[in-house]
C-alpha cells in the first residue's frame, strides 16, 4: 500500500485531507504499537546525510582549506602550582585543614575559619588551596538559600587574593555572573567577571561555554557578542579545545539576526557578507554567497509551508531539513514569543541536537519530526550531561525549548495538535521532576523562574 501524504484524501473515505482527518489517530496508534525497547521502529535503514554538520551536531561554519592561516593558538597559561614554603609555614596550612575537617559541615564556622586564616596569614593563602573547601561551601550555602553569602565571599577573595582566585576563576566567576544576572537582570554589570574568560579562553572551556549558554538564555545579547568576538578565534585554533567552532556558529547567527533587526535588505545582504568576511576565521563558502545568505535569512524570518514538509519525503539530507526547520523555529520564538535572538538561538540549538541525536547512526526518521516520551526523556537527559551531573542551563533550557517546539510544529501543522499537546505534557512532567532539585543545588537554574519561559 502506498504511503498517504498529509494533503492527500484520507483513506477512510471522509473526503477530508489526511492531516485533517485520521493523521492524529494513526500517529497515536503507531506510537502505541512501538514497544518502549524498540525505538528503532521509528527509523528506517537509509543513509542519514549530514555533510553540513560535525560530530557535535552543530553546523560547521569553519572551513579548513589549504593555504588558510590556522596557526595553533598559543595559550596564556595560569600557574596553578603553589609557591614553595618552609616547614613551619606548611605546618600552619596543615593545621588549618585539620580544623576544617571538624567544622566542614557548618558553613558559618567554615566562613569564620577561612577569614581567620586570611587575616592571620595573608602570605599563605595561595598555599591553602581552598578550591575544594569553597566548592563544598558554595553548595551548602546555595542549598540553604544563602547564595548571597557565597557570592560576597567570592568577590572578597577575588579582590584580596587574586592569585589564589585565578587558579579556579572559571568556576567562581561563572557563579558570580549567573547570580548577578538573576538578581539584576540582563543589565547587570558583569564585564569585570568576563575579563579572565577573554584572557584565558581555553583554560576551562566547559565553564566558558556554560557562561555563553547562560548569557544566551538570560537574553544578555550584547555581553554575549562581546565575549564571543574575543574568544571564538582562539577557541578554534587552540589544540586543547574540541568543538571550539560552536562559538563561531553562535556569533555568525548573531550577526545575521542583528542585520535583520537593523532593517537589512534580505534580498541584498552584501553588507552582511562583508561583516562575515571580516571574521578572523574563514567560513564555508555559502556564507559569502549573497544568494545563499538570502536563503538563510528567509528561513529565519519567513514562513515554511506544506511544501517544505512534503520535501522530507524526497530529501537525502535530513540534517539540513532539520536545520532549516529549527532556523525557522528561532525566528518564530523571536517574533511570536518576544525572546531575544540569542535566547531563541539557544533553544534552536537544543532542538537541532535533539533531532540529530535521536536518530540512530545509519538510520533515517520515518516521519519528519519524531517524538515519543522515551525518546524525548533520553535525548534531553543526554544533552544536559555535564561531567558527572546535569548542566542546569541545558537541562531546563532544553525542556523549555521542547515545549515551545511542540507548539511551533503543531501551529505549522507539521505534527498533529494531539502530538503537540503530548510533547508539551511530557515537558511539564520533566519540569516538575527536575526543576526543584536543580534550583536547590545550582545557581543557574534559578534563571528559569517560571515554566514555560
Amino acid at each position: 500500500m502506498s504511503k498517504v501524504g498529509r494533503n492527500d484524501p484520507c483513506r477512510c473515505g471522509s473526503g477530508k485531507k489526511y492531516k485533517k482527518c485520521c493523521l492524529a489517530k494513526d500517529e497515536k496508534q503507531h506510537l502505541e504499537n512501538t514497544r518502549k525497547e524498540d525505538i528503532g521502529a521509528l527509523f528506517e535503514d537509509a543513509p542519514f546525510v549530514d555533510d553540513a554538520f560535525d560530530g557535535t551536531d552543530v553546523i560547521e561554519d569553519f572551513e579548513a582549506s589549504p593555504g588558510i592561516d590556522v596557526e595553533p593558538y598559543v595559550s596564556k597559561t595560569i600557574d596553578k602550582e603553589m609557591p614553595e614554603i618552609g616547614e613551619q609555614a606548611q605546618a600552619l596550612v596543615d593545621a588549618w585543614w585539620s580544623e576544617y575537617d571538624e567544622v566542614m559541615d557548618d558553613p558559618d564556622q567554615v566562613l569564620r575559619h577561612l577569614h581567620a586564616f586570611f587575616q592571620a596569614h595573608p602570605d599563605l593563602v595561595e598555599n591553602l588551596g581552598v578550591d575544594e573547601a569553597l566548592f563544598e561551601l558554595g553548595a551548602k550555602l546555595v542549598r540553604l538559600d544563602r547564595t548571597r553569602d557565597y557570592i560576597d565571599f567570592l568577590k572578597h577573595l577575588r579582590q584580596t587574593f587574586p592569585a589564589t582566585y585565578l587558579k579556579s576563576f572559571a568556576y567562581f566567576d561563572r557563579d558570580i555572573i549567573a547570580y548577578s544576572i538573576i538578581e539584576q537582570g540582563s543589565d547587570a554589570d558583569i564585564q569585570t567577571y568576563l575579563t579572565w574568560f577573554k584572557e584565558y579562553p581555553d583554560s576551562d572551556v566547559d565553564f566558558l561555554f556554560g557562561v555563553i549558554n547562560f548569557l544566551m538564555v538570560s537574553e544578555c545579547d550584547e555581553a554575549l557578542v562581546d565575549l564571543l568576538e574575543s574568544t571564538y578565534d582562539p577557541l578554534i585554533r587552540s589544540p586543547q579545545v574540541i568543538g571550539g567552532d560552536d562559538a563561531l556558529d553562535i556569533l555568525v547567527y548573531a550577526y545575521c539576526t542583528d542585520y535583520l533587526d537593523r532593517g537589512g535588505d534580505r534580498a541584498n545582504p552584501e553588507p552582511l557578507v562583508e561583516q562575515l568576511k571580516a571574521l578572523r576565521t574563514p567560513l564555508r563558502e555559502p556564507w559569502y554567497d549573497p544568494k545563499s545568505l538570502e536563503t538563510t535569512l528567509d528561513q529565519i524570518v519567513g514562513d515554511l509551508d506544506a511544501s517544505f514538509l512534503d520535501s522530507f519525503r524526497t530529501t537525502k539530507d535530513v540534517a539540513q531539513f532539520h536545520n532549516t526547520a529549527t532556523l525557522n523555529f528561532m525566528g518564530w520564538l523571536h517574533r511570536e514569543k518576544g525572546f531575544s535572538w540569542m535566547k531563541a538561538q539557544f533553544y534552536r540549538q537544543q532542538m537541532l541536537r535533539y533531532l540529530l541525536k535521536s536518530t540512530p547512526s545509519g538510520k533515517r526518521p520515518r516521519q519528519p519530526f519524531t517524538f515519543t516520551k522515551q525518546l524525548v526523556d533520553q535525548t534531553l537527559a543526554q544533552n544536559a550531561q555535564f561531567i558527572f551531573s546535569l548542566d542546569p542551563t541545558r537541562a531546563l533550557g532544553s525542556i523549555n525549548a521542547m515545549y515551545w517546539f511542540g507548539e511551533y510544529l503543531a501551529q505549522r501543522d507539521f505534527i498533529s495538535a494531539e502530538l503537540g499537546a503530548d510533547v508539551q505534557h511530557w515537558c511539564e512532567e520533566m519540569w516538575e521532576s527536575a526543576s526543584t532539585g536543580l534550583r536547590r543545588d545550582g545557581i543557574e537554574a534559578n534563571a528559569f523562574k517560571v515554566f514555560p519561559s
